[in-house]
């Protein structure tokens, strides 16, 4: 039928077994907790994490966490990039707050412990989805992400019709700059990721 199927069974329950992570009974179809947005507001503050520093142990505990799941996320199950993300970019100096991100990223990946990515033949045109989130990390930073997928007819009047590639590469950074609206941020990921596509 001209498709691959790219998948990591077991990997996700071996790991989880490596850090003592118990599936909980709440089920949990998110991998971070949700940015609630601040509609009509003029001026939008950053929030702060006034939680108290982990211990050695902890931020250790932390960085293992992010090395063992981030080539599942690259590879296969790019959903909790984002998380990711975020927790990896305290692990220098994570909170209590970051190991409450780590586990509801393990409870996600306990109830969709079998992520699959399928790749169908085409003619290879690269199409690129490209989106930011304003004011949604520590320091007022802001985050982008760049879907980059392979697609058979990647035209307007096709998009519902096609079959939709898994991603070739996937980019979930923070903006280095801080940006003053969520129009800088949409406008700085959409340039960041033209250079990658470029590239």
């Amino acid at each position: 039928d001209r498709y691959v199927d790219v998948s990591m069974p077991g990997y996700i329950v071996e790991a989880l077994q490596q850090f003592q992570h118990t599936k909980p009974t709440r089920i949990q179809h998110t991998p971070h907790k949700w940015n609630q947005p601040r509609y009509g507001q003029r001026v939008q503050y950053a929030d702060t994490d006034k939680s108290k520093q982990l211990d050695k142990k902890g931020k250790k505990k932390i960085q293992s966490i992010v090395g063992k799941f981030l080539y599942y996320g690259r590879a296969v199950e790019t959903l909790i990039l984002v998380a990711l993300n975020e927790i990896g970019a305290q692990q220098a100096a994570p909170t209590e707050n970051t190991d409450k991100a780590a586990t509801w990223l393990m409870d996600f990946l306990a109830w969709h412990p079998d992520a699959k990515v399928r790749y169908y033949a085409g003619n290879m045109q690269l199409a690129v989805d490209s989106d930011a989130a304003y004011l949604v990390a520590p320091g007022a930073k802001s985050r982008y992400a760049g879907h980059f997928y392979l697609e058979s007819r990647p035209h307007q009047a096709n998009y519902n019709k096609a079959p939709h590639n898994g991603a070739i590469h996937t980019e979930c950074k923070l903006l280095r700059k801080i940006v003053c609206s969520a129009a800088e941020a949409e406008c700085s990921g959409l340039f960041q990721n033209s250079q990658v596509a470029l590239g």
